[in-house]
């Protein structure tokens, strides 16, 4: 490549704002575009000021099964998750124990089990949060709007009445992209 065609490949663009860019490959002139826009924006912060558009909390759930429903459950079954990291939301991706298994209460609810808590095992204990507050992340379970208070004041899981789900069975849990 010749020093003449990479300079000028180099200044294209240079000097031009991205308005008069989008402009040029748009067919209109820069001023055109940028009234367009600021009439867009404008239509959309009026609606949202006077109340014709709810902007913000469009999609805001009541409940969390409504919550676990906008994070499009898929089918899984019970015996996959057995033995997969349960992590916490959040940057730092902190593990917080292995699933044991998923329990149905006597009322039908699901909960997953899992051990938390304590340092190469010892002082830890089985606790089971409801599956709604639990998504999948890979081959990894994330905790979502359980904090680190919110699970240590979680109580002891105790099989009380309901059963364990047998590896075979197929649930739906919510998917997350994002850890």
């Amino acid at each position: 490549m010749n020093s003449r065609k990479l300079h000028t490949v180099s200044t294209v663009g240079m000097g031009t704002s991205r308005e008069q860019r989008l402009a040029s490959a748009e067919g209109a002139n820069p001023p055109q575009v940028a009234a367009r826009a600021t009439r867009i924006w404008g239509a959309v912060v009026a609606m949202s000021v006077l109340g014709l558009a709810d902007i913000a909390g469009a999609a805001t759930p009541t409940n969390l099964k409504d919550l676990q429903q906008m994070r499009f459950p898929q089918p899984v079954r019970v015996g996959s998750l057995a033995g997969e990291n349960v992590i916490q939301a959040g940057v730092n991706l902190r593990k917080l124990g292995v699933v044991l298994g998923v329990f149905r209460t006597s009322d039908g609810d699901l909960e997953l089990v899992f051990r938390y808590g304590g340092v190469f095992g010892f002082g830890s204990r089985v606790i089971a949060p409801p599956i709604d507050e639990v998504s999948l992340v890979g081959p990894m379970v994330k905790i979502n709007d359980l904090d680190k208070m919110d699970l240590a004041a979680l109580p002891t899981f105790t099989p009380s009445d309901g059963a364990f789900l047998n590896a075979n069975e197929i649930i739906r849990m919510g998917i997350d992209r994002k850890y």
